[in-house]
């Protein structure tokens, strides 16, 4: 991916975090909020993660990365949002960078598992 490709990239993730007002009604209906209870595991927390990350403020760490990871990309938290954020394509790109920094998600890694024990297929 060129370099230009990339800014316009990490500035349209920036765009979208940015469009977030952070009044929670999506709190309600994210299943992995609801099971953890955490900011973390919300899309207003996810989408303040992805956007420290992409504008290097906060560290790409293997934590930060497993919060990324464990979104489900259900679209529930799109359909409450007032501000329209298009938080799954928001997800989708920053995992794109994170992929292109070498991590490789937990369900690519089953797949990979999976496809490579011939027995299993």
């Amino acid at each position: 991916m060129s370099e230009h490709i990339k800014k316009h990239m990490l500035d349209h993730i920036i765009e979208k975090a940015d469009a977030c007002v952070a009044c929670g009604l999506c709190l309600n209906h994210c299943p992995t909020y609801q099971l953890h209870q955490t900011e973390a595991e919300s899309p207003r927390g996810r989408i303040a993660l992805a956007r420290g990350v992409v504008s290097n403020k906060i560290e790409l760490t293997k934590n930060n990365i497993k919060h990324l990871d464990s979104c489900l990309v259900c679209g529930t938290c799109e359909k409450v949002c007032p501000a329209n954020v298009h938080y799954t394509e928001l997800i989708d790109e920053v995992r794109e960078i994170i992929f292109e920094k070498g991590y490789v998600s937990r369900i690519d890694q089953f797949f990979n598992w999976l496809v490579s024990q011939k027995k299993r297929l």
